[in-house]
């Protein structure tokens, strides 16, 4: 690992506030514990946090805009693989705070569902409204075109009559 990975590891897990565990030591007993009662030392380290941190920052970033959003998808699926493989490992202070930011996100994803919901029945109600609107005022301009139409005929009827009566009435005269 190099020295700029190393680093980012550190500063990864002093982000963390998790101590990056030392090897240690511990006695084990040799399989037949008949014989003697001799140990050899054995060593352990805690790898997965540390394993996880290296996710992070191995993360080849481009140098160019374009491929942007493949980077954030990669820092996205390094997050979710350490924060799973952090839950493996949790103490169980870490595991109660896990659950509590996973019952916030499904809280604001319900949030989320239950505004859309909300902003679509606006928005059929305003449709509908809209529409009820555009009927009434069609119904309102054909009645008032058919009365205008109507007061049209009667007025030529009229004055045909009119026109008649006094025509006849030469007639007559004559």
């Amino acid at each position: 690992m190099s020295k700029a990975e190393k680093k980012c590891v550190n500063s990864l897990l002093q982000g963390l506030n998790v101590e990056i565990p030392k090897a240690r030591i511990e006695p084990q007993t040799s399989r037949s514990e008949n014989r003697t009662s001799t140990t050899r030392p054995r060593r352990h380290t805690e790898v997965p946090l540390v394993f996880l941190t290296l996710n992070l920052c191995l993360i080849k970033l481009p140098n160019s805009d374009s491929r942007k959003n493949q980077t954030e998808l990669g820092i996205n699926k390094a997050r979710e693989t350490t924060l799973d493989l952090i839950n493996l490992d949790a103490k169980p202070v870490l595991q109660k705070l896990l659950a509590i930011v996973g019952i916030v996100v499904v809280a604001v994803e319900v949030v989320i569902v239950v505004v859309v919901v909300v902003v679509v029945v606006v928005v059929v109600v305003v449709v509908v409204v809209v529409v009820v609107v555009l009927v009434v005022v069609v119904v309102v301009v054909v009645v008032v075109v058919v009365a205008v139409v109507q007061i049209i005929v009667v007025v030529v009827v009229v004055v045909a009559a009119v026109g008649v009566v006094l025509v006849v009435i030469e007639l007559v005269k004559s």
